[in-house]
């Protein structure tokens, strides 16, 4: 595909394999456009990433993912000496995520996709080992020379067949185990075709206890945003409050002896603990990795597990132990029941390190390394990360932290005109008022959000070759309900729709505000945010 000077694509369906060969010998090489279908176009360029990895890579970045509800992906794969075009197996499983985000089948951060090639001999990327893609958010890495898309935004790294069981039960574990692989934390976006897997047979671990490797029916309890570090002779694991019904779903599904919490990666901690098998006897050790040129402060893990197999200790008293990639908790029975009861209160608990040594009739992993630390539980008040980059298209607003529910297909209508068509795909909902404790019943915010969807692409309809010579393919409507305000903003690229365009919504959006602002009556402040986007049909 070439962009004309008046923006418009221009689909070459048969290129000149020599002309395109043309455009990757240098590098940075240009951009190129590359049609995996209709909707999804994959921008292409060869990159050098002396600055970070030392690399030369292809850079795979996605356009129309987030039509079907995902987001967009980078693949970065790094370059081969045969390699003289980008790897068409990539646009091919390409086109296979976007086909099952279709069906509904969406990929967040730390999901995988398994690859569908069928009886190919060659394997994928001429490798029968290279299973999929694990998926995961930015953090610490270099972005540099990269082409990144509309945020928030996947990079898939290549993992191999032995790795699978682990992406599909404790991707965090994966995910560091790479980086501890190639020293770079906390794992690296270039993806190797040919790497060895850093993962065989599952063997003994603790994580066969709390993970179904046979049937894959049932994994380690997490809690989203809650992490646990390890600073200066204390555990201090940290639990947002707008987690809470996680934390309770939790303490109800564990047994009244083990009371096990997987955790999300923290970006404040500078180094982590690894999980490392040795793939010659099947044994894990534990490792750390951290920030290249950083000492070691703050260390994260991947798991807290409180046990009550102490007998003869004081309530609050605890013995911490480092297995594999987290922490072991033993207290006594009574310790862990009080736990739970202050996790279900939302109150912070502390335990204080044992004052006696081990004994040898102690119940529990007595072989693993004791630490003498005291350990906190504390609720947080952190802001959600969630959308983090977003920006409304109306006037630039910072949408992180707001929640967002994207739209199906089964739930949305497109409005054709043409051969363009829009869909409303993403709803915005920025609530003063805890929504569990918020009644309803009068108004229905999802029918709310159908009606004001059909109404706005009703209009929408009428001027998409428009918006389609002016660049503009992403449009917000924001509508405000509260006892002293009704209104509502149409806008794109940054800026509001001037009030001449305006009044071409008055007649279908108004009406609709003052009747759900007269059932609204008194209640808190309500924002709501709807994201259309304009596209090829």
């Amino acid at each position: 595909m070439e962009v004309t000077k008046d923006g418009h694509y221009v689909l070459h369906e048969q290129p000149d394999v020599q002309l395109l060969q043309k455009k990757f010998q240098t590098i940075p090489s240009a951009s190129v456009d590359f049609c995996v279908s209709s909707c999804l176009r994959a921008t292409v360029r060869l990159v050098n990433l002396q600055c970070c990895i030392g690399e030369t890579v292809w850079c795979f970045t996605t356009s129309g993912m987030r039509l079907v509800g995902q987001d967009e992906i980078l693949i970065v794969l790094a370059k081969q000496e045969d390699d003289f075009l980008p790897p068409r197996d990539i646009f091919v499983h390409l086109s296979e995520i976007w086909l099952h985000a279709k069906q509904g089948n969406v990929i967040g951060n730390l999901g995988h996709s398994i690859i569908g090639l069928g009886g190919s001999d060659v394997g994928f990327l001429g490798n029968r080992n290279n299973a999929g893609f694990l998926f995961i958010r930015q953090s610490h890495q270099c972005m540099a020379k990269l082409n990144l898309p509309e945020a928030p935004y996947l990079f898939g790294v290549l993992m191999t067949r032995w790795e699978v069981p682990w992406a599909k039960l404790f991707p965090l574990r994966l995910m560091l185990r790479l980086g501890a692989e190639y020293r770079y934390y906390p794992c690296p976006l270039v993806s190797f075709r040919n790497r060895k897997p850093v993962f065989e047979e599952v063997g003994h671990t603790v994580m066969n206890l709390l993970c179904d490797f046979r049937n894959f029916q049932y994994h380690l309890p997490f809690v989203e945003n809650a992490d646990c570090c390890m600073e200066k002779g204390v555990i201090t694991m940290r639990i947002p409050r707008y987690r809470y019904d996680q934390i309770v779903k939790v303490c109800q599904t564990a047994n009244e002896h083990v009371l096990p919490i997987g955790l999300s990666f923290s970006s404040r901690v500078d180094a982590h603990l690894v999980c490392v098998q040795n793939l010659e006897n099947g044994q894990y050790e534990t490792q750390a990795i951290n920030i290249h040129d950083k000492g070691r402060q703050i260390t994260g893990t991947s798991f807290i597990i409180f046990n009550a197999s102490l007998k003869g200790t004081e309530m609050d008293e605890c013995r911490t132990s480092v297995v594999e990639d987290g922490i072991m908790i033993q207290t006594s029975a009574p310790g862990l029941e009080q736990l739970k009861a202050a996790l279900k209160s939302v109150k912070n608990f502390t335990f204080k390190a044992l004052s006696t040594p081990a004994h040898k009739n102690d119940e529990g992993p007595s072989s693993l390394p004791e630490e003498r630390n005291a350990v906190v539980i504390e609720w947080t008040d952190e802001r959600k990360t969630c959308n983090a980059g977003v920006k409304s298209p109306i006037d630039g607003k910072d949408m992180t932290g707001i929640e967002s529910r994207r739209v199906s297909l089964k739930h949305s209508t497109d409005f054709v005109n043409g051969n363009l068509s829009v869909r409303c795909t993403e709803v915005f909902l920025d609530d003063e008022k805890d929504p569990a404790t918020t009644t309803r019943e009068e108004l229905d915010l999802s029918r709310l959000a159908e009606n004001l969807a059909l109404a706005t692409c009703s209009v929408l309809r009428m001027h998409l070759y428009d918006y389609r010579d002016s660049g503009i393919t992403r449009i917000g409507l924001r509508v405000c309900l509260g006892p002293d305000i009704v209104e509502y903003d149409v806008g794109s690229k940054g800026e509001r729709f001037l009030p001449p365009v305006l009044m071409e919504f008055d007649d279908k959006i108004m009406p609709l505000l003052n009747e759900c602002a007269r059932l609204w009556g008194n209640r808190p402040r309500l924002e709501m945010e709807l994201l259309f986007r304009v596209f090829p049909h």
